[in-house]
């Protein structure tokens, strides 16, 4: 399934984990593009994931997702992706390459659709919504679009690109600390 490669992300937690996640942190392991299998600490932190395993997973085998993922309010996870575009603030001097910084601006592209939709959307949807919204933006998000698809073997590329997505972040992230 070559179409497929570097975009599954297998997450193993335990049903406890599930459970109590607001209240407590759990080890969980993660498999995401590109990494192997590790352990993490995953808590309240992981809500953002979970509403979206709840409410937009695709179950291939078992019960629905609801029967184990705990509900969780269009307001908490809201709160959850303004929280998660924040912290791009500290992750953004170790996203140089074509690949990490395509994640950064679909990822926060895609949070300012979020807060001011009330409800999540695809990357692809997201950066179609915010090139029409902010046409100086299409550009920087064709990009992104393009180096999510097909990393470019071109590093000086990225390190060209670099000083525009760091803008972008950073005014994405002003959007969306404005529309909390």
């Amino acid at each position: 399934f070559p179409e497929w490669q570097d975009r599954v992300e297998v997450i193993y937690a335990p049903r406890q984990a599930l459970a109590t996640f607001r209240t407590q942190f759990s080890e969980i392991g993660v498999i995401s593009p590109g990494e192997p299998l590790h352990i993490v600490s995953a808590g309240i932190d992981w809500l953002m994931n979970w509403h979206q395993v709840r409410h937009g997973g695709q179950v291939l085998v078992g019960p629905p997702a609801a029967t184990f993922v705990p509900g969780t309010t269009i307001a908490e996870y809201v709160t959850a992706v303004s929280e998660h575009a924040a912290a791009f603030s500290d992750w953004m001097p170790q996203m140089g390459s074509a690949r990490q910084q395509s994640y950064a601006v679909l990822t926060l592209c895609r949070a300012l659709y979020t807060v001011r939709h009330g409800h999540g959307a695809s990357k692809v949807e997201a950066a179609a919504w915010l090139s029409a919204e902010v046409p100086v933006h299409a550009p920087l998000l064709e990009q992104a679009l393009r180096w999510r698809e097909a990393e470019p073997n071109n590093p000086a590329a990225a390190t060209r690109a670099y000083p525009e997505t760091l803008r972008f972040v950073q005014e994405m992230q002003e959007a969306i600390a404005a529309a909390c």
